[in-house]
This record gives C-alpha cells, sequence and structure tokens, in this order.
C-alpha cells in the first residue's frame, strides 16, 4: 500500500476573505506546487509496479522522491494509524468487517 499527500498545493481549497487574505495567499504561492505538479504523486503511486518499489524506503515525496523515515516517526506507529483509520471511518459512518 502506498499513501499519498499531494503536498501544498496552488488550488482554490482556501480563497481570500479580503484584500489582505489575497494579498497572503499571492506571496504564499511562491512556495506552493502546481494543482498538476501535486498530481503527480498520486499518478507515480498508481501506476508504479510493485517490483519497482524501495524496500528500505516508506515515503514519495512529490518533489524530493523516495525517503526513509527516521525511527520513532509517527507514521511508523501502527497503532496510532489504526486509531486515526477507525476515527475517520466513524466519522464517515462506515462500519467494516473485521
Amino acid at each position: 500500500m502506498i499513501s499519498v499527500h499531494p503536498g501544498v498545493i496552488q488550488s482554490q481549497f482556501i480563497k481570500a476573505n479580503n484584500c489582505c487574505e489575497g494579498i497572503g495567499l499571492k506571496m504564499m504561492n511562491c512556495s506552493r506546487i502546481t494543482v498538476n505538479q501535486g498530481a503527480q504523486a498520486s499518478l507515480h503511486a498508481a501506476t508504479i509496479a510493485a517490483s519497482e518499489l524501495p524496500t528500505d524506503t516508506i515515503y514519495f515525496h512529490n518533489k524530493f522522491g523516495w525517503y526513509k523515515l527516521k525511527q520513532g516517526d509517527m507514521a511508523l506507529n501502527d497503532a496510532k494509524a489504526k486509531e486515526l483509520f477507525d476515527k475517520c471511518d466513524s466519522l464517515c459512518g462506515i462500519e467494516r468487517n473485521s
């Protein structure tokens, strides 16, 4: 399984309510990636062959590629991952057969 975060993209997800917010969002655009660039990680994850997956890395960043998470990283905590998954299911009203 591969999890994907598209990155911080220049989308219309956040809209300015006033001129000052608009200026702030424009300034933030220099550090955000385009929507097309953000889609690349999902496309990569959906099309990569299992034989091409690295065995010693577990995270793919759409700007920096594959890298290994440090020991103790929250993403490696299976109990916390299950807790988050279960909470999402609960909030969405999803019941799964275990």
